[in-house]
């Protein structure tokens, strides 16, 4: 079953998680995202919790968005989808995911 989660920053914010760790054996796999900034430029990461290289980035202007058009994103096994901005003002984050086995008896 899809699942989705939204969240709206209005301050800089570092590994604010959106969607917790889904347990052993699973993992998050994003399906599709929305990102978008208001009055101020921003940096803004969504981050697998952990693995810090596995990261979608963007440089925000004031006033962008991206939506991007082919997402699957897999985390880490067990990871929790974290994100972290750089500045005050508003940033609107929104993840389509499912929660996936990755192996094992029962899964």
């Amino acid at each position: 079953m899809q699942l989705h989660a939204s969240a709206l920053q209005v301050g800089a914010g570092t590994g604010v998680q959106p969607v917790a760790a889904p347990g052993a054996g699973k993992r998050i796999t994003v399906l599709g995202m929305v990102v978008s900034v208001g009055g101020t430029a921003t940096n803004v990461s969504l981050i697998d919790s952990l693995n810090a290289a596995n990261t979608k980035q963007w440089n925000f202007s004031a006033n962008e968005h991206a939506e991007p058009s082919t997402v699957r994103w897999e985390l880490s096994n067990n990871a929790a989808l974290q994100y972290t901005t750089s500045a005050a003002g508003p940033t609107s984050i929104e993840v389509d995911y499912i929660i996936e086995a990755t192996g094992g008896t029962g899964n």
